[in-house]
């Protein structure tokens, strides 16, 4: 009797093999299908190594005959893992039908738009860092939170293929208070580490950056709470609590020497777009809250100035990127 023949397991697309889809990739349960899609050559020749079947985004993927395992199916989740600047465009060649899980930081509008509803939310609260070509190593324990409606059930998908043994995934109705909370400290952070040119465990033992990063932190705060946005707490800690901490004497130098010891090695991807002469993340950061702030007359003057000296630092790409003493720049009243 012929036989039907059996679907191709459902597997879960990363798109973006830096420091997070990297430990995405590692935290997968043994055996799970995957397919990685990276620009790097070096990182999918690192996969590849691994027995992974990996792609350029360059390549005309829509354009691959099914039974070519670089073709992205229906039945495949799309895990986005870039920045957050080329993220509309790194989904360019995914069929509408597949579901789109987006973990990259900030406010990105137009993707919603364009994946016209199949597109759901995740937020990273650890930190991590690559330790080579696909590899990470984890600076901070935290949750993957992820939206829990999702098209095609994509998200209790990914949660259910992830080893809880090697990273906590957890599924919250609520994604929105989730993203809102984690924007207070990317718009706070990222920007003041791309200005100093350092990693994010600086900003917190460079004064002048320290001072510039609360600064931006207490900005984002009211234009938040004007938005009358919820902040889920971030790592255990509200962000108004994380900022009343960082505002009171001697508790404040002790908890930034302990989050400087903690994130030493953590690189915000803003910081390395600055150097290639980019800050199109920074749009999604700052320039979020600049745009919500305009729009519930709510001024942000440190988050303009911020976006001010990233865009003259940007403009002399090649360099090391930003200096410590531009953090000054940020505390001008």
């Amino acid at each position: 009797m012929p036989t039907t023949p059996r679907p191709p397991a459902r597997r879960a697309v990363i798109i973006g093999a830096g420091a997070i889809g990297s430990h995405l990739a590692a935290s997968l349960r043994d055996g799970t299908p995957m397919l990685i899609i990276d620009p790097s050559a070096s990182v999918r020749s690192s996969f590849a190594a691994r027995g992974t079947d990996s792609v350029c985004p360059t390549a005309d993927l829509s354009s691959l005959p099914e039974s070519d395992p670089r073709h992205i199916r229906n039945g495949d989740v799309v895990v986005l893992a870039t920045c957050a600047s080329v993220a509309t465009r790194a989904v360019a060649n995914v069929p509408e039908a597949v579901p789109v899980i987006c973990l990259a930081n900030g406010l990105i509008p137009a993707l919603r738009a364009a994946r016209n509803g199949s597109l759901s939310h995740g937020v990273g609260e650890f930190a991590v860092h690559c330790s080579g070509p696909g590899v990470a190593a984890r600076a901070k324990d935290g949750w993957l939170t992820l939206e829990r409606d999702s098209s095609h059930d994509a998200t209790a998908f990914l949660a259910g293929a992830i080893d809880p043994a090697r990273q906590r995934v957890r599924l919250a109705a609520d994604i929105d208070h989730h993203r809102h909370g984690k924007l207070m400290l990317n718009s706070s952070l990222d920007p003041v580490a791309a200005v100093i040119g350092g990693t994010i465990g600086q900003v917190f033992l460079i004064p002048a950056a320290f001072g510039a990063f609360r600064t931006l932190l207490r900005e984002s705060l009211r234009v938040a709470s004007a938005a009358r946005w919820r902040l889920a707490p971030v790592q255990g800690m509200r962000p108004g609590v994380l900022s009343m901490i960082f505002h009171t004497p001697l508790i404040a130098s002790m908890a930034a020497r302990s989050a400087g010891r903690q994130a030493a090695e953590v690189e915000s991807t803003l910081a390395r777009q600055v150097r290639s002469g980019n800050i199109g993340e920074a749009d999604h950061l700052s320039g979020a809250i600049i745009r919500e702030g305009e729009r519930l007359g709510v001024p942000t003057p440190a988050h303009r100035r911020a976006m001010d000296v990233l865009q003259r630092i940007a403009a002399h790409p090649g360099g090391a990127g930003g200096r410590p003493e531009f953090a000054a720049e940020l505390l001008q009243r």
